[in-house]
């Protein structure tokens, strides 16, 4: 089965190619390339200001969807809870911790083999169940077909619970985009 549809959706990416000080070269990039680039720094220093509480300052446009670094070793209940009030979507980005120990972790591997499903599908279920957005990268049409069984697995309160608390602060595997 395709799913198929259009959303108009502007999409400010962390910048990893410049810093908002840093001027583009004409000469070494192709003009329209450096313009997006100096769009995307200004763009998401905005949303960055905008989105820690300095509402509308920089853009006065709340976006519908922010997506950050989110899983069960880093929860960011903070940037949710903000989230929720302001009514936009958050949409995790390295759902799955990038593979690494969190999908073997001793709680995790326990809840799927209670219910018979991947690690990977328990997380992505423990996702899903809190309301959050995931797009979990996968690297063949096996682990596709596995993310999506995801959504057919509920987990109850102890499951939710177990998982809760592997939160950690030092749980961030990605970059700090207050700091890059």
């Amino acid at each position: 089965m395709v799913f198929q549809a259009v959303f108009p959706v502007l999409l400010a990416t962390a910048p990893l190619s410049a810093a908002p000080e840093q001027e583009v070269d004409p000469g070494t990039v192709d003009p329209a390339d450096a313009i997006d680039c100096r769009l995307d720094v200004e763009t998401y220093g905005a949303l960055t200001m905008a989105l820690d509480g300095e509402d509308g300052v920089a853009t006065g446009v709340v976006p519908a969807v922010n997506q950050i670094e989110l899983h069960p070793r880093f929860q960011q209940r903070e940037a949710r809870a903000y989230h929720a009030r302001k009514g936009i979507v958050t949409q995790s980005w390295s759902p799955l911790g990038r593979g690494g120990d969190l999908l073997q972790r001793p709680e995790i591997v326990r809840i799927a083999d209670k219910h018979g499903r991947s690690t990977a599908q328990v997380v992505l279920a423990w996702h899903l169940g809190h309301g959050l957005s995931v797009i979990p990268k996968a690297a063949d049409a096996a682990h596709m077909t596995d993310n999506l069984a995801a959504t057919e697995l509920t987990l109850d309160d102890a499951d939710m619970a177990a998982i809760d608390a592997l939160d950690a602060a030092d749980g961030r595997i990605g970059s700090d985009p207050r700091t890059m």
